[in-house]
């Protein structure tokens, strides 16, 4: 391997140089003096000619330099002018006038160089040339009609040979500008060469009396040598020796060394004051070792609360709260397309079962298992309100085949009254039976979901008893934090295999989560979604991880965190905080509307009366996934805004929340995105304990 070393500082040098021009000629004549010609005009011409000569150049500062050339050039060029003509006989003529010019010169260059990057040069200078008998032939050519000739028996005529160039200028002088970048062709950087490319403007006529000058366009090669002032070279010799080494780790305890095979080589180093002579000896050696992998597992339980807020988790508390769950009817049965058949998911009971049927037992956190039992609910309240009527009210999406289909109506009605008479033994005399196509407050037929909204029959009491919200008095527990979040950091030498994580609270109440490869760095446990109806009483939070990877390894971590039971008797009798959690919802408002219609105002009025001066209020505004997000959002923001206007309540005393596109319920039916579009009031008071 050969070394070379760039030096910063400019030294002298000299060479030689060879290149091509390019010559572009303008012209503004007609003849030279002396010989005839009968061209119109020459207006321009092209030729290109080979330069040679030699240079010398000498630093000026770090950057800059000066150089001096002399150098043969040649501007030869041939100028061209068609004419055409009408001969007699209306016959097309062509006649093309040829000069052919050599204007060999000798000439002195003078530039500026400056170096701005590396070894890259820009030049501009002037040059200074003698011609050297400049010469010129010259002829006229019958090119059309292909036949005849001129009166002188011949295809051409005033045809001249290696003529002297009347009232030539004896010189040529102009600016120079070029480009080069210099190549270093040895060790020790004496040796360059330099592609080079440059534009010559001469500033002078070729003859002094006609409109003739040039330009030039040159690209070439210079070789330079530029020595380093004499001095002792100093000599030395170095052996150095190379040793590579490859680890491989293999099982334990098994360790082995191989000493490598050497290889000789010998290299130079120059510089300009001295050379290095170097012989090198490399080999790769290989050890074996046995490497113990390891393979490490830790695994922490975090909180995580609103606004995934997250915070250390020390204890999971189960605790009580006395609460008031008000669930909003929805008056509507839905119907499958074209069908006039009661869907399989509504809540269809015996006779018998009716009479022990209580509205309070269906009443849950699960609106939609609630309102599945809406004719059972509403046949329950039309005994215990005699006075009552039922509108039953038929419809249907109005397009395709229920376009204005109002015996499809009526049959949908008559499933209803069927069930409601015989079954639930609503006299019939209490039913007002109405039929018609799209509903009052229709949705828009033209989607998917605005049809499915549109085919259903309405159930409206002529009392709002009939059609009121379902309130129930019960005992309520939460589970804080409502999530755990499980962090975990692996730490392994071979690819893992596979992993587990369990977590459980009791035999019926755990999460298993498993899979293959890398551990997730995270994975949540939603606690209060799958807490069911049994406390946690002296139970604790136990979770495992267990980590296998591929060649067999296993380790496990593990670790528990206390739960606390808050039942509302312990809570009296230790005389600890508690509150009261009452929870209502707004659903059925108008479309794209977040006024409080007349259907929820007396849900409204209804919520004002559990607030107290020292409860804390929250309003949290949905909408379902139909239609544009951004604007669901805001909308689902409108609604809970204005609710909690309604309600009264300043900013200290409550916080209102909103989330656009929620998924609360499966969109698949009409019910669930009613009850997704609804406005939720949590309603927190404490209780002082006497």
């Amino acid at each position: 391997m050969m070394v070379s070393f760039s030096f910063a500082q400019q030294r002298s040098g000299y060479g030689i140089l060879a290149g091509y021009g390019i010559n572009a000629h303008l012209a503004d004549f007609r003849s030279f003096p002396q010989y005839p010609n009968c061209c119109p005009q020459f207006s321009h011409g092209k030729g290109n000619a080979p330069i040679f000569g030699i240079f010398y150049d000498f630093p000026l500062t770090s950057t800059s330099s000066f150089s001096t050339r002399i150098s043969y050039n040649d501007y030869q060029a041939t100028l061209t002018s068609s004419e055409f003509i009408i001969l007699s006989g209306n016959i097309q003529g062509e006649y093309q006038h040829i000069i052919e010019a050599s204007l060999q010169n000798i000439g002195i260059e003078s530039y500026y160089q400056y170096s701005p990057y590396h070894q890259l040069n820009i030049a501009l200078g002037l040059r200074y040339a003698f011609y050297v008998q400049p010469t010129f032939s010259q002829k006229e050519l019958l090119i059309k009609p292909l036949v005849g000739t001129f009166p002188n028996g011949s295809r051409s005529r005033n045809e001249f040979i290696d003529q002297s160039i009347p009232f030539y200028q004896s010189n040529s002088f102009g600016p120079v500008l070029g480009l080069s970048y210099q190549l270093p062709l040895n060790a020790l950087q004496t040796l360059f060469v330099l592609p080079e490319l440059q534009v010559y403007y001469p500033l002078n006529d070729i003859v002094s009396q006609n409109d003739w000058h040039i330009h030039q366009y040159r690209c070439g090669l210079s070789i330079r040598y530029s020595p380093f002032p004499h001095k002792d070279i100093h000599k030395t010799y170095k052996d150095i020796t190379l040793i590579d080494t490859i680890t491989i780790s293999v099982k334990p305890p098994f360790t082995e060394f191989t000493r490598g095979i050497s290889a000789l080589s010998v290299d130079t180093l120059m510089s300009p004051d001295s050379i290095v002579y170097l012989t090198i000896q490399k080999r790769t050696d290989t050890i074996k070792y046995g490497h113990i992998k390891q393979l490490q597992v830790n695994i922490s339980a975090w909180a995580v609360y609103d606004n995934n807020r997250e915070e250390p988790l020390i204890k999971i508390v189960d605790e009580e709260f006395t609460s008031v769950l008000m669930t909003p009817l929805l008056p509507y049965v839905f119907f499958d397309k074209g069908s006039a058949s009661i869907p399989n998911r509504y809540q269809i009971l015996e006779h018998q079962q009716l009479l022990s049927f209580s509205e309070d037992s269906v009443n849950s956190d699960d609106r939609l298992s609630t309102y599945y039992h809406i004719m059972n609910i509403i046949a329950k309240r039309m005994k215990l309100y005699p006075q009552a009527t039922l509108k039953v009210i038929g419809c249907n999406a109005d397009i395709e085949e229920e376009q204005d289909n109002i015996s499809l109506s009526k049959q949908r009605v008559e499933s209803i009254k069927q069930y409601l008479i015989h079954q639930c033994g609503v006299e019939s005399s209490r039913l007002k039976l109405e039929y018609r196509n799209l509903p009052e407050k229709a949705a828009n037929s033209k989607t998917k979901d605005g049809a499915q909204e549109n085919r259903r029959v309405e159930l409206i009491g002529s009392i709002p008893e009939i059609n009121a919200p379902i309130l129930t008095n019960e005992t309520i527990r939460t589970i804080n934090p409502p999530i755990v979040r499980f962090k975990s950091k692996v730490i392994h030498d071979n690819p893992l295999e596979k992993w587990s994580l369990k977590s459980r609270l009791t035999d019926s109440v755990f999460q298993l989560y498993k899979g293959v490869g890398d551990v997730p760095a995270i994975l949540e446990w939603n606690i209060d979604k799958q807490k069911g109806k049994a406390a946690f009483k002296q139970s604790k939070l136990d979770y495992t991880l267990i980590v296998d990877d591929i060649e067999g390894m296993s380790t496990v971590n593990k670790d528990s965190i206390p739960v606390e039971y808050l039942s509302i008797k312990k809570k009296k009798t230790e005389r600890i905080a508690d509150k009261e959690i009452n929870r209502f919802s707004l659903i059925l408002f108008d479309v794209r509307s977040s006024d409080i219609n007349a259907i929820n105002k007396p849900i409204i009025q209804l919520i004002k009366t559990y607030i107290k001066p020292n409860s804390s209020i929250i309003v949290k505004g949905f909408t379902d996934k139909h239609g544009d997000i951004k604007k669901n959002e805001k909308l689902a923001d409108e609604r809970a805004k204005s609710t909690a206007k309604a309600l009264g309540f300043s900013e200290s005393s409550g916080s209102v929340y909103s989330q656009g596109n929620a998924d609360t319920y499966s969109p698949e039916y009409p019910e669930g995105r009613l009850y997704t579009r609804t406005v939720d009031v949590i309603i927190e008071t404490p209780i002082v304990n006497e």
